[in-house]
């Protein structure tokens, strides 16, 4: 309904984005006011996705990257990149070896990594029209095709 607005989708996006601020303590809200953005299809949408692409809350972070991949911006390849490798060893703990600084595997974090990686790939293969799964694939390629790519 919201996609219908023609002539003020950027304030209406200020507005939602405001409101996203409003309802910190409400992720519910935040991901219903981030779904809104992405219906709005508009770049002014992509300020607080990348505000909210890696929240502790993964319906969040998952709603603000999926603004990414409709949206389908060159300027959310690098963030989305950064934000698959941040996450490749979230929640695996840590092992001193010693057992003085040890931090037991977190399985809620891993699976929030699993879910905003796999949401993260999404959006690159939306923008992109590219297949890579691996953040190291994403890696290698926008290496090799950064100083060209275009959004088709």
């Amino acid at each position: 309904a919201l996609g219908r607005i023609e002539v003020k989708k950027p304030q209406v996006c200020g507005l939602l984005s405001d409101a996203l601020e409003t309802n910190a303590k409400l992720p519910e809200v935040q991901t219903a006011l981030l779904a809104a953005l992405k219906d709005l299809r508009e770049e002014a949408a992509l300020s607080p996705a990348y505000r909210y692409m890696d929240d502790k809350n993964a319906k969040v972070a998952e709603s603000a990257i999926d603004i990414m991949g409709v949206v389908r911006s060159r300027g959310s390849i690098e963030p989305l990149i950064k934000l698959m490798k941040k996450l490749v060893h979230s929640g695996e703990g840590y092992n001193s070896g010693d057992g003085n600084l040890d931090v037991p595997a977190d399985e809620q974090l891993r699976q929030r990594a699993r879910q905003l990686q796999s949401a993260a790939g999404k959006a690159l293969q939306s923008i992109t029209g590219e297949k890579w799964n691996t953040v190291q694939e994403w890696e290698a390629w926008w290496k090799r095709n950064a100083a060209t790519f275009k959004v088709n």
